[in-house]
């Protein structure tokens, strides 16, 4: 609770005014005379305390003021109960009101009606683990370094593609990169793509490549599928992806490269000069069956890209099985 201290110094505060209000009630007294001078005699004259009872004696420092002017006595002592009522009310009044209000994810019954925020957990972090790495959370949408174009127009429609964000949708943390494809027709082969080049890097010591990646669109029947690909090598000759169907993307999906293979011109990439990452959305070559006859808009959504660890070499007759995570 983010108010506990000030919940502290108000019933210290509330408990000294208390006290100096019986005090005074006991001890000194214009009003009622010598009844004023013993605690017996300001007991018993009721009328004894300096103020009377017109003033809360016990001077209400609850986060909310005194709904109402004591009547309960006329002396100090009524005061006195009055002040510790009306603490005693703030409180769960404040607790009420701030179960109805604070809405924060992960939040609790806040302690003072001043809480009226939800109470934070902190901003959003997108982790795998000690020993991976994440190489895009796209938080918040940042997606600098990427690119999108058409990758293959066989059929010559020109359509149109777009590199955009999502501010508010991911996987893991409100953000995720984006692919907007405006296909105008089927045809041969019609894909579009996004991608990250780096110009050779350096992964030795990751056995896999991890996305996520979901695809929104009026009609999701026209997406074949989505490819997540991995190159290395001099002029990209090693090539390597996975495959997700179009038909399983309605929502986050997880696509995995295994980067412990050879290189190879289909099924393998050169771990310490890899030359770009990316997706490529292709669509059918026709229409499924009741699916209207032009294709529709594909906004392909990629978030939470990182490698996961390999596990550490033991020098010993397994290294290889050690490598392919065995």
């Amino acid at each position: 609770m983010r108010h506990d201290r000030r919940l502290v110094l108000g019933i210290f505060l509330t408990g000294a005014m208390v006290a100096a209000g019986c005090s005074g009630g006991s001890s000194s007294g214009t009003d009622g005379g010598a009844a004023g001078k013993t605690g017996a005699g300001g007991a018993a004259n009721g009328a004894g305390g300096a103020g009377g009872g017109s003033v809360d004696a016990g001077g209400d420092h609850g986060p909310t003021t005194d709904a109402k002017p004591d009547t309960s006595g006329a002396g100090g002592a009524g005061g006195s109960a009055d002040a510790h009522a009306d603490v005693a009310t703030d409180v769960a009044t404040d607790a009420a009101v701030d179960q109805s209000t604070d809405t924060g994810a992960g939040d609790v019954v806040a302690d003072m009606a001043m809480d009226t925020g939800p109470q934070d957990v902190g901003p959003c972090v997108t982790n795998y683990g000690a020993g991976n790495q994440v190489l895009y959370a796209f938080d918040g949408g940042a997606n600098g370094g990427w690119t999108a174009f058409v990758k293959f127009d066989d059929s010559h429609t020109m359509f149109t593609t777009s590199l955009a964000a999502s501010f508010t949708e991911g996987h893991s943390c409100p953000g995720s990169l984006l692919l907007g494809a405006n296909f105008n027709a089927y045809g041969t082969r019609e894909a579009a793509s996004i991608e990250r080049y780096y110009g050779g890097i350096d992964w030795t010591g990751y056995k896999a490549l991890h996305a996520w990646i979901k695809v929104e669109s009026a009609d999701p029947s026209a997406l074949n599928g989505v490819y997540f690909y991995a190159t290395s090598g001099a002029n990209q000759a090693f090539y390597q992806s996975d495959f997700a169907a179009g038909a399983n993307l309605g929502g986050w999906q997880q696509v995995v490269i295994d980067l412990t293979r050879a290189p190879n011109a289909g099924a393998g990439v050169m771990l310490n000069d890899v030359m770009a990452i990316g997706f490529e959305a292709l669509l059918n070559t026709a229409p499924a069956v009741g699916a209207p006859a032009a294709p529709s808009e594909i906004f392909l959504l990629a978030d939470d890209i990182w490698l996961e660890a390999a596990p550490p070499a033991d020098a010993g007759t397994s290294d290889a099985a050690d490598a392919a995570g065995q």
